[in-house]
């Protein structure tokens, strides 16, 4: 995990807003990918792109994008999509402390429809938001 992503994951890790719909607390927010033997409901963020910024020849500051996840089991989405607006509501013009980096924003870029998958007669739910960060 980088700094941001720490950072991210600690600060939904630390609002109630967010542990509240988890079972396991932060134990249920994942980098990248659930494990497979996950709980649901559970979070996973993932970065997107990275893009930084220059003025003239110097790296001014970096803008990254990141696809927050929030995925249920079961034929309602409505845990899933709890999860996504918990994430958006703590994280949209939120402030938290990233080392050796500066927080410029955060906020939501845009949001995705909730999305169900069947897979060995389980039924998966996911809701997502994409978030975008500038640093320096």
């Amino acid at each position: 995990m980088n700094d941001l992503e720490q950072a991210l994951f600690q600060t939904m890790a630390a609002a109630k807003a967010v542990t509240d719909l988890l079972p396991n607390d932060e134990d249920d927010i994942h980098v990248d990918e659930a494990p497979q033997n996950a709980t649901f409901p559970h979070i996973v963020f993932s970065k997107v792109s990275g893009v930084p910024a220059y003025s003239f020849a110097a790296r001014e500051w970096e803008e990254f994008i990141y696809l927050v996840k929030g995925v249920d089991e079961g034929d309602s989405s409505k845990v899933a999509q709890a999860l996504a607006e918990a994430v958006d509501d703590l994280l949209s013009d939120g402030s938290f402390t990233i080392p050796g980096h500066t927080l410029m924003y955060t906020r939501k870029l845009n949001d995705m429809p909730p999305l169900s998958e069947r897979q060995d007669g389980t039924r998966y739910q996911c809701a997502a938001l994409v978030i975008t960060t500038g640093t320096f």
